[in-house]
């Protein structure tokens, strides 16, 4: 039996969204010292396409909004390379809207420890390399 491997994202997608996060990530406080960010985003709409780009569901409305917290503190740096650590909470709430159903819910997602993240700069171009670990 042939087995397909696990991904972790969808279609093979980032799970941060383009922004801040994904264009300087990298850009790490100095050593000794903290950063605190904070991302917030907002998401609505008032259609659900099927696989032909058709409105699948009429009266469909979804909104939801999220918050990020996250917390750097660049601990050492030896050689150019910095090591530094993350924690980010995340917090959400949404509304959706289907025919004859309304549904709303919100609160505190998993808790993301970033414990290592090693990062150096090259002249103009920074680099980082790391994981994250995803506590429900």
């Amino acid at each position: 039996m042939a087995t397909r491997p696990s991904e972790a994202s969808e279609n093979d997608a980032a799970h941060y969204p383009t922004g801040t996060n994904t264009v300087e990530p990298a850009m790490m406080p100095p050593p000794g010292e903290s950063l605190w960010l904070n991302y917030i985003s907002y998401y609505s709409a008032d259609r659900s396409n099927n696989s032909s780009g058709d409105s699948a569901v009429p009266g469909y409305l979804v909104s939801a909004e999220a918050e990020a917290a996250r917390l750097l503190h660049t601990w050492t740096s030896l050689k150019g390379v910095a090591w530094a650590s993350g924690i980010i909470l995340i917090a959400s709430d949404t509304d959706l809207h289907v025919p004859h159903r309304n549904g709303s819910g919100g609160g505190l997602g998993d808790l993301v420890i970033q414990p290592v993240l090693l990062t150096a700069a090259f002249g103009n171009l920074h680099v980082l390399g790391g994981f994250d670990a995803s506590l429900p």
